[in-house]
């Protein structure tokens, strides 16, 4: 998500109060089409929008992803070309990494040739810095949460208004991936699998991400007790799946994680179930999820599951995001037999994607074939096991050089 932009390990975006956050935008959308389709393409790991455009330019390398909110382009093309804002550049954080941002306007136009095309008068779209840049994720995303607090930005959704009050992500067949905006629901109101979903701002998050209540947790086919609820996010900016830090701490006895599963339910009290495993999906990855002291509600409240593309793959995953309402489509295969993903990560002394060492002193290093397909040595966070002395937690300290283990 980058791994999900809570700190992909993140999933929050940090930033000044929003200047004229009232401001109203201008979108315009032709009358004889209810709805854009636009192709996704492979970008290592992950998925790229295409058909983007920002006054007359395209845009390349925008990574699909529900757990942003931004427009970001890259400032090699738009830099010199791209008109001021009313907005001042603000610190961001993208998966780890952290840099500056500048807010800068164009006139934005989303379709293609073969589908009708949605145009956003003036926009306001990102610009990230040369540290954003060199992370892995690259700063660039299309993001799809729409709903934010005072503080963040405009969303690209948000701006879009009632245009947009729903997308859709086919996954089924990679090589045909597609995304869809709608300006009608794309969840019908008689879908009894449709799954509620909560607005986290009120327990401190700076978005409204896509979340819903989970009802079981499965590791290595084991069915695991929970002392707090549990709380799933779905992230298609995310590569495997990131897990809150206490919960992490809850697993430590199964000694690696190499398959997860998670019940999520259903407006009509049934369940839905998303697995996924190491065997036969090397997408699948799992981090801790370390969240800013505001998300302090939502830590002390749940436990907090972000499933991404390892989970998503081989299905649709439609939104309203005005109502609320989510639906995934059920796979013809197993999730586990239907996947053939990119991601890899291989170390002779531990096969999960979860490492452990008996102490800090011991040196780990491992070589990961990370997003868009690039190979990076990655550092790792060394973390204390609450109640094991002398235990430790390794995962990935995405975009950082240097690392404290």
């Amino acid at each position: 998500r980058r791994q999900l932009m809570f700190a992909k390990s993140s999933l929050f975006l940090l930033g000044a109060p929003a200047a004229n956050s009232s401001r109203q935008f201008s979108s315009w959308y032709p009358s004889d089409s209810r709805r854009v389709e636009l192709p996704l393409s492979p970008c290592g790991s992950e998925f790229c929008v295409d058909g983007i455009s920002i006054d007359g330019i395209p845009v390349r390398g925008a990574i699909l992803d529900t757990g942003s909110p931004f427009l970001n382009a890259s400032p090699k093309s738009f830099y010199f070309r791209a008109r001021a804002s009313c907005l001042p550049d603000t610190d961001e954080v993208f998966a780890g990494s952290s840099g500056v941002v500048r807010w800068r306007l164009g006139d934005v136009e989303i379709g293609t040739t073969n589908s009708s095309i949605l145009r956003l008068v003036s926009g306001i779209y990102g610009l990230p810095d040369d540290d954003l840049r060199a992370a892995p994720h690259g700063g660039l995303f299309f993001g799809l949460v729409k709903h934010r607090s005072r503080k963040i930005r405009p969303t690209l959704l948000e701006q879009l208004g009632l245009q947009v009050q729903g997308f859709q992500i086919n996954l089924q067949n990679e090589q045909n991936a597609k995304l869809i905006l709608s300006r009608d629901k794309v969840v019908p109101p008689s879908e009894s699998r449709a799954v509620s979903l909560i607005d986290l701002r009120r327990y401190g998050a700076p978005l409204s991400y896509y979340a819903c209540r989970g009802l079981r947790l499965f590791v290595n086919n084991q069915a695991i007790p929970l002392s707090k609820p549990l709380l799933v996010l779905f992230d298609t900016g995310l590569t495997g799946v990131q897990l809150s830090s206490d919960l992490l701490d809850d697993l430590y006895a199964l000694r690696g994680i190499r398959q997860l599963a998670a019940d999520i339910l259903t407006e009509n009290g049934q369940t839905v179930r998303l697995s996924a495993s190491t065997r036969k999906n090397p997408r699948f990855l799992v981090t801790a999820l370390d969240l800013p002291p505001e998300w302090g509600n939502a830590q002390s409240t749940f436990h907090i599951l972000v499933l991404g593309l390892a989970f998503l793959v081989g299905n649709t995953l439609s939104i309203d995001v005005d109502t609320g309402r989510l639906h995934i489509s059920a796979r013809a295969a197993a999730q586990d037999e239907s996947i053939n993903n990119f991601m890899s990560i291989s170390t002779p002394a531990a096969p999960s994607s979860i490492l452990m060492a008996p102490s800090p002193s011991e040196p780990m290093s491992f070589f990961l074939a990370l997003r868009r397909g690039e190979g990076l040595g990655m550092p790792l966070l060394r973390r204390p096991i609450r109640n094991r002395p002398n235990q430790w937690w390794y995962s990935i300290d995405r975009g950082r050089e240097s690392s404290s283990s």
